[in-house]
């Protein structure tokens, strides 16, 4: 059911995204659903327990990734809750413990506007587990 539920914010995020809308517009909100989106791939990674190998910390890794780079960016520009400066700053934490870089998708230092490859990515990797058709 995790991988299930991070599909489909995947799908929904993908969509706002092929519909052309900037995420700039509803700066605080768009940066609440990458929020949601890290606790669905912080669930869907720990109810998996390595069954399907890598793929899931690797995506969970490009999700994460796609938050800190947009927070870092919107969070001066839009302004934030103390909660989601919290999690940010957690997150961030949790990043620089892990030991592996999340801030670089396909060679590239993540930057907001990556949102529609990374998610596009991630989608053909949760395709690929059986969790979209």
């Amino acid at each position: 059911m995790p991988g299930e539920a991070l599909a489909t914010d995947v799908l929904t995020l993908l969509t706002v995204l092929n519909a052309r809308v900037n995420p700039e517009d509803f700066g605080s909100l768009w940066l609440e659903s990458l929020q949601g989106l890290c606790a669905f791939a912080a669930q869907y990674l720990a109810a998996d327990g390595g069954s399907a190998g890598l793929q899931p910390s690797q995506i969970a890794g490009q999700i994460y990734g796609l938050f800190l780079a947009t927070a870092h960016v919107y969070i001066p520009r839009f302004g934030a809750s103390d909660a989601m400066r919290r999690f940010y700053d957690h997150l961030r934490h949790i990043a620089s413990q892990a030991g592996e870089d999340i801030s670089h998708f396909q060679g590239h230092r993540i930057v907001p506007t990556m949102a529609i490859d990374i998610l596009g990515d991630t989608a053909s990797r949760l395709a690929s587990l059986g969790l979209m058709s």
